[in-house]
């Protein structure tokens, strides 16, 4: 790999990591979760999707958001420019990725109503043929 694609993918995964952080605050601002944990989730997947798609960054842009089980909250962004990774690529990105938004939901007091109604994050990460290319899962065990 050249230093130019290095440098391209440095740049992605720093992107990538910020829209995280965007997308976990987006989230954290609009939920308080008073009632029904998967009644209020319901609410805020319409409203943020109301918003959707929204550009974060020159290479990241979030589609859409989901409730895909009783608790797990799903995001799914598409990168520009990225076509796939080479596996072990992809595997350092996911650490890389895993990490930040663990330590953003653990630091940031925004993000309790997560921790405190154990809720799954998955994150769904496609180029712009559709076609997938990182997926997370950070279970309410890994940051709590």
């Amino acid at each position: 790999m050249s230093s130019q694609e290095k440098n391209k993918q440095g740049k992605i995964i720093g992107f990538i990591v910020g829209a995280i952080v965007f997308g976990l605050v987006s989230f954290g601002l609009k939920s308080c979760f008073f009632g029904d944990v998967t009644t209020e989730m319901k609410k805020v997947v319409n409203e943020m999707n109301a918003e959707t798609p929204t550009v974060i960054d020159e290479y990241t842009r979030l589609d859409s958001v989901a409730l895909t089980g009783k608790k797990k909250f799903e995001y799914y962004y598409t990168i520009k420019g990225a076509t796939t990774f080479a596996k072990s690529n992809t595997e350092m990105m996911r650490k890389t990725m895993k990490g930040a938004i663990i330590t953003e939901l653990k630091s940031n007091p925004d993000m309790n109503a997560f921790s405190r109604n154990n809720i799954t994050l998955g994150y769904n990460y496609f180029n712009e043929q559709a076609e997938l290319i990182l997926d997370l899962e950070i279970k309410a065990e890994e940051y709590k």
